[in-house]
């Protein structure tokens, strides 16, 4: 037994007030001695006994009385207590809104199911708790709030499609508390406890209490669309044959799920392909198997072609989708000199087949290539085309590449570098993973004011740049390669890599007015310059600014629609948003591996309310005693009443009778 007001045990020393005055209580009556009153001595000496018991039974009910009262004033604890017995708590509300908490449990989905465990916990706040919400998609939404701003931040989390880390989120609310002596600190988790939402490493501070509400769905086996390809790449040229290229996955239900049963895994399923929200084509395909179907030539313009199949598990990943555009081939000035050909004979190869087109006529070209120390067409009237630049094979031929830049307003510097042995490069590129680099430069930025166009294309495996973008000084955007595309260089320019980098050079990356045909959700990226509105998946469009951050939380085909261009002429983008792979697969986080992201020893962990009464907020004070104190002491004060009244005294030996004889010997 515990006091939370120990102070107020001091008011049990009032119990000596009762007990003082019965022991220096005596009888002040005088008595006179008549004989006629003898008789009543024998009666006296009978009910001296019984007289002397009430009294002891009365200074007792006194005395337990203020007892019981000092004790109820300091409120004594017993046991471990509810769960809303619990010293002042700071307390991380952590709820999983990733894409995986869209399925379905009952008549909810399972975000729901963990948002109404959360304000089970807020039922069993006190008004000194303190509450920080946070989810893996939106980081900390409410911080050191109380009971009632905890619930509205609750009423204002919503599912994503997009993935997260619940470590990470767990990290991110607890690194905001303060910390303060006397209170405890505890992280209370909703959600499915998908593995693939929990990785990370949190190392909670020592002390912090964890708890785990699960929820789970009622089927835990899945299938999903895992890949959509479509041939030829953006930019498609016109009346070209479009082919889509799509692989299932399934995944069967997880060990302690609530799956229907066992399935075939080699079942087949119906991908349906559609174009533009109409059906294309349909086939038969078991998971892991790719399947091939082809595409009506689409018409010019933007156009979204998606792959679906029947809906199961996690809607959202049963169905992918990309952005296509079709239009004219990119118009691209081919390099002349020796260090450009193998450049020139990959683009020769894409201009058969229509994916450029080369020396162009009458209008500018799109994207003007230099390699090494050529110069090309004098820039007079072609300011608006996209320069690709590649750094000469010989370093002394470096000097005058610099000057090259720096006429142009390019701020990026290159330096030699020696390489011991090769490295590879890293960019989502077909077969440029296995491509090998013996000399580059190092590219080195100059100081210069960042655009929403400048990035890293490619990295080599170390992490250094090795293709970067961005705008010189007049606007002009520039693509600026790291090594020559030589043999000697790096193996690129004789690798089947070669054609697929150089389309993606010249057609894509510098290319600043056109959004990426898809991208997974909750990825940050940015909007094409000339984006003046957007349009969420069957919602209508609102203004966005061009260049401005975006990050897509609903997977589904997103409008962008693009102000004016040189022409004239407005043109519309369409991005595919789809769920991350990750999110697909249900198996579980074990019971390890959730302490081990958390860094505690143990991850307490309910399915169900009572379970979750049990082991939300782990440090209890018990349960007060104070009401059954109370009453004792009313029961208490009640019998001393009734001892102390004339009833309870009982008849007096020595009361006098009402005979003139009684009157005579009367007490005086």
């Amino acid at each position: 037994m515990s006091f939370l007001h120990p102070w107020a045990l001091a008011l049990s020393a009032l119990a000596i007030v009762p007990l003082a005055l019965h022991l220096v209580r005596r009888d002040t009556r005088r008595r006179v001695a008549f004989p006629a009153l003898r008789y009543l001595h024998a009666a006296e000496r009978r009910h001296a006994r019984a007289l002397r018991v009430r009294d002891r039974w009365l200074a007792a009910a006194r005395i337990g009385a203020l007892l019981c009262l000092a004790a109820a004033a300091a409120r004594p604890v017993v046991g471990r207590g509810g769960p809303g017995s619990h010293p002042p708590t700071d307390v991380a509300l952590v709820i999983d809104n990733t894409a995986s908490m869209q399925r379905v449990s009952g008549e909810r989905t399972l975000l729901d199911a963990a948002v109404e465990a959360a304000r089970r916990s807020l039922r069993h706040a006190t008004p000194e708790d303190r509450f920080w919400v946070a989810t893996p998609v939106d980081a900390v939404i409410a911080a050191g709030v109380g009971a009632s701003e905890a619930a509205s931040a609750l009423g204002a989390v919503r599912g994503s499609d997009a993935a997260g880390s619940v470590p990470d989120a767990a990290r991110a609310a607890v690194s905001e508390i303060p910390f303060e002596a006397g209170r405890a600190r505890e992280v209370q988790l909703f959600g499915d406890a998908q593995a693939s939402s929990w990785e990370g490493d949190a190392e909670l501070p020592p002390g912090t209490a964890a708890a785990l509400f699960l929820v789970a769905p009622d089927a835990g086996r899945n299938d999903a669309v895992l890949e959509l390809a479509v041939h030829p790449a953006s930019p498609v040229p016109a009346g070209a044959d479009v082919v889509a290229t799509v692989r299932v996955g399934r995944w069967p239900a997880a060990a302690d799920g609530a799956g229907p049963g066992p399935v075939d895994p080699d079942a087949p399923v119906t991908v349906r392909v559609l174009l533009d929200g109409a059906l294309a084509a349909a086939g038969r395909t078991g998971p892991g198997t790719e399947l091939a179907l082809p595409v009506p030539p689409p018409p010019p313009g933007g156009h979204v072609v998606r792959a679906e199949i029947d809906a199961d598990g996690l809607r959202a990943d049963d169905g992918r989708q990309v952005g296509l555009r079709v239009g004219d081939p990119v118009r691209v000035a081919s390099p002349p000199g020796p260090e450009g050909a193998f450049l020139a004979r990959a683009l020769e190869t894409l201009a058969a087949g229509d994916r450029v087109r080369l020396d162009p006529t009458g209008d500018p070209a799109e994207v003007r290539v230099r390699a090494g120390g050529s110069t090309g067409t004098p820039d007079g009237g072609i300011r608006r085309s996209t320069l690709v630049l590649v750094p000469p094979a010989d370093p002394l031929d470096l000097p005058a590449f610099l000057r090259s830049l720096s006429a142009d307003g390019i701020p990026w510097n290159l330096e030699p570098e020696s390489l011991r042995g090769e490295l590879r490069l890293v960019a989502d590129v077909d077969g440029l993973a296995d491509v090998r680099v013996r000399r580059r430069y190092r590219l080195l930025a100059r100081p210069a004011p960042p655009t929403p166009f400048d990035s890293v294309l490619v990295r080599a495996e170390d992490g250094e740049p090795w293709a970067v973008r961005g705008r010189a000084a007049g606007g002009r955007p520039f693509v600026l390669l790291g090594s020559a595309l030589v043999p000697e260089a790096t193996d690129l320019p004789i690798s089947a890599a070669m054609v697929p980098f150089v389309d993606a050079l010249v057609a894509a990356w510098a290319r600043p007015g056109s959004a990426p045909g898809a991208r997974d959700a909750g990825i940050e990226t940015r909007l094409p310059d000339r984006a003046d509105s957007l349009s969420p998946p069957g919602a209508p469009a609102r203004r966005a600014e061009g260049g401005a951050p975006w990050r897509p939380r609903e997977a589904g085909a997103w409008r962008i629609s693009l102000a004016p261009g040189t022409d004239g002429t407005r043109s519309t983008e369409w991005v595919g948003v789809n769920v991350p792979l990750a999110e697909s697969d249900p198996s579980l986080a074990s019971g390890a591996a959730r302490a081990a992201a958390l860094g505690v020893d143990e991850v307490a962990s309910a399915r169900d309310a009572p379970s979750w009464d049990a082991v939300a907020f782990a440090r209890r004070r018990g349960r007060e005693a104070r009401l059954p104190l109370l009453g004792l002491a009313l029961a208490l004060l009640a019998a001393e009443a009734l001892l102390a009244s004339p009833r309870g005294r009982g008849s007096s030996p020595t009361r006098p009778t009402t005979s003139a004889a009684g009157r005579q010997g009367a007490p005086t």
